[in-house]
């Protein structure tokens, strides 16, 4: 229905009569089968369309009511040196470099896809969690950059690396992710994959150069349970035979320190850190460590040290109402396990038990004043030594590094290994 003004157009408001007689009525002209034939162009909502071809049973209706042939069909497809590749413009950054891709390639964007089975295999099973964690730093002469350290993990899911910054306090630096969880291309254009990853590797993230200083042991057992180049021993014993003639003459039984064993291999063959260290894990065997009186000591102050504990003076005066005579200084040892415990000396019991087993003693009884005064004092014994995530590097005299590994227990994770040695086998 259609509506007729029947006032003029300078007045205010307005009176509308239904237009009966359609006088305002715009024509519309539809297309009908007689307009579409082939070679006909056709206006689709602002745009024109050729009819190329049709099918059997629209040439069985134009012949049936119109009495026409089917015409010659245009040819509309396009031959294959003809046809232009897509340009792909660069990856920007933002996001990850697949979903960036995804958009350009259909005009509704669609998630990548990922590999399911992959991810259902490489997901984490109980312990065994299928990320492989290196320990890096930067490779720069920056003094600034020199001490920065990082956790580079390797999720074998999807194939994904992430960059973080542990913690370091007063160095100014904000710690925390470094870089974001996705695919990381080689500077060749290739994507990073597990292999690539290993101990003295230098790797391009995102044009940052990291040295991978070390693996937890996870990433180690895994590497070597897989085969990984720098973790197949067969293929690291058979390039140090093919470097080193007289192998087979070393092969009966000889010890040498792992240090010698390092220097050794250096000199004759062009061995990564990793596959040195996979030779020590191979073949050498530590010996029993001594637990001494500085280490539990160091640990014990250190956890102190960490939890902030400040209650001294109050353990000092239970440990004096422990003594029968007001000139004795000495207390039973069992008696500062009790009191220790009792005001929540935050110690372990085995870290305990072995500080009060190890500290000095006069006749079995320990100085309840000299033993609390070792806890408060911030003086630290030098062991010589350097903790990292349960990888041991001792330094020599000469100042190198020595490689070593030892396994960690309850309350001594920490030991020096003085007389690690390496048993070479045939």
């Amino acid at each position: 229905k259609q509506l007729v003004s029947t006032q003029s157009t300078g007045g205010h408001g307005g009176r509308y009569i239904l237009d009966s007689l359609k006088t305002g009525a715009v024509e519309k002209q539809f297309y009908t089968d007689a307009d579409l034939t082939i070679g006909s162009k056709i206006n689709v909502w602002g745009r024109e369309v050729t009819i190329c071809d049709m099918d059997e049973f629209t040439a069985y209706h134009y012949k049936s009511k119109f009495n026409v042939d089917k015409p010659t069909p245009i040819h509309y497809k396009q031959t294959e040196a003809a046809k232009t590749e897509r340009e792909v413009p660069p990856y920007n950054g933002w996001g990850s470099e697949e979903d960036s891709r995804a958009n350009c390639l259909k005009l509704i964007a669609q998630a990548p896809k990922r590999d399911f089975i992959k991810f259902m295999k490489k997901d984490r099973q109980g312990l065994d969690s299928h990320v492989l964690r290196y320990f890096a730093r930067l490779d720069t002469n920056r003094p600034i950059d020199m001490d920065r350290t990082f956790i580079i993990s390797f999720f074998l899911s999807d194939d994904t690396i992430s960059v973080f910054e542990p913690e370091k306090r007063n160095s100014g630096i904000v710690h925390g992710k470094f870089i974001e969880r996705s695919k990381i291309k080689k500077p060749s254009g290739e994507y990073y994959a597990a292999e690539d990853l290993h101990v003295g590797a230098v790797v391009n993230f995102r044009s940052h150069q990291f040295l991978i200083t070390d693996a937890d042991e996870y990433a180690l057992s895994y590497a070597e349970k897989h085969q990984f180049p720098e973790a197949a021993v067969e293929r690291i014993m058979g390039e140090i035979a093919k470097n080193i003639p007289e192998v087979n003459e070393l092969m009966e039984e000889t010890e040498i320190p792992l240090e010698l064993f390092v220097k050794f291999l250096e000199s004759y063959c062009q061995l990564t850190r990793h596959a040195m260290l996979t030779i020590a894990r191979k073949y050498a065997f530590p010996r029993e460590p001594k637990i001494t009186y500085e280490l539990v000591l160091n640990l014990s102050k250190d956890r102190l040290r960490k939890k902030k504990y400040d209650r001294y003076d109050d353990l000092l005066l239970c440990l004096e109402e422990c003594v029968e005579n007001e000139h004795d200084r000495y207390v039973d040892p069992d008696e500062v396990f009790r009191v220790c415990t009792t005001l929540g000396l935050p110690l372990s019991n085995d870290l305990l038990t072995a500080l009060i087993q190890l500290v000095p003693k006069t006749n079995g009884k320990v100085d309840y004043s000299m033993f609390v005064e070792i806890l408060q004092s911030k003086d630290v014994v030098e062991n010589n030594i350097l903790f990292y995530s349960g990888w041991i590097l001792n330094k020599t005299e000469s100042g190198k590094d020595r490689l070593g590994r030892i396994k960690r227990r309850p309350f001594q994770p920490r030991i020096n290994l003085q007389n690690r040695s390496v048993i070479v086998q045939e």
